[in-house]
C-alpha cells in the first residue's frame, strides 16, 4: 500500500511538470495563437477600392468648359490620404482646376501640379473620411476636375486616364486598387451630332 501511494504521488507530480513545461508563457510549444496576434493578423488583411469618373463618358464641343467627378467605392475602412495621378492629351483638353470633393472633412491640399506640356496631373490631399456606421464609401467623391476642350481639335474622341501612381491610403495601410476607369470624351463641333445627356455636375 505503501509503495502504491509513492507510485500515484509521482504520476500526479510528473503529470504536473508536464502540463507547467507545455503552458508556461513564452515557451515556443505552445502554438496556440493569442489573441492580440490573431487581431494583428486581421488588421492586415488585403482591402480593397475602386476608383472612377463620373459620369464616365462625355459627349462635348470644342472650346467649352466640363466638369467631372472623380469617385471611390470601398468598404471596411477610413480613407484618409487620395495621390489622384492622371495623363490627358494637352493639345485637346486644358486642365481649369482640380478641388477637393466631399469625401474628407476639412481637406488638406498637398500636391497640385499640372504639367500642361506632356500632360499630367499630380492631385494629393488628406482628411478624415465622413464616417458612417458600416464604414462604407459608395460613389463618394474625392476630387472634381474641370477642363475646357480646344478650339484646335474640332473632331474626335480623347481620354484622362488614371497612372500607376493613384493611391489611397488610411491611417494604417495602403489600400489596393482593384479598378481604376478612365473618363471618355467625344468632341465635335456641332452638338446635334450627339445623344441628348444630362448637364455635368
Amino acid at each position: 500500500m505503501f509503495y502504491k501511494s509513492i507510485y500515484i504521488a509521482l504520476l500526479i507530480i510528473i503529470a504536473s511538470v508536464t502540463i507547467y513545461i507545455k503552458y508556461i508563457p513564452g515557451n515556443s510549444n505552445n502554438t496556440t495563437p493569442s489573441k492580440k496576434t490573431q487581431l494583428s493578423d486581421a488588421h492586415h488583411t488585403p482591402t480593397q477600392a475602386s476608383l472612377s469618373f463620373s459620369p464616365d463618358t462625355l459627349y462635348a464641343k470644342i472650346n467649352n468648359e466640363y466638369e467631372t467627378n472623380i469617385n471611390i467605392e470601398a468598404e471596411g475602412f477610413t480613407p484618409n490620404l487620395a495621390q489622384i495621378e492622371l495623363s490627358y492629351d494637352p493639345d485637346i483638353i486644358t486642365i481649369v482646376s482640380i478641388t477637393p470633393g466631399t469625401l474628407f472633412a476639412n481637406p488638406e491640399t498637398l500636391i497640385d501640379d499640372i504639367d500642361t506640356q506632356y500632360g499630367r496631373i499630380s492631385y494629393a490631399i488628406k482628411g478624415k473620411a465622413i464616417e458612417n456606421k458600416k464604414n462604407e464609401y459608395k460613389n463618394k467623391t474625392v476630387a472634381k476636375l474641370k477642363f475646357k476642350t480646344t478650339p484646335q481639335f474640332s473632331q474626335g474622341i480623347t481620354t484622362i486616364n488614371f497612372l500607376p501612381k493613384t493611391a489611397i491610403r488610411s491611417a494604417s495601410q495602403n489600400i489596393y486598387l482593384q479598378n481604376l476607369s478612365g473618363l471618355t470624351i467625344f468632341i465635335n463641333s456641332q452638338t446635334s451630332l450627339f445623344p441628348s445627356i444630362a448637364p455635368t455636375l
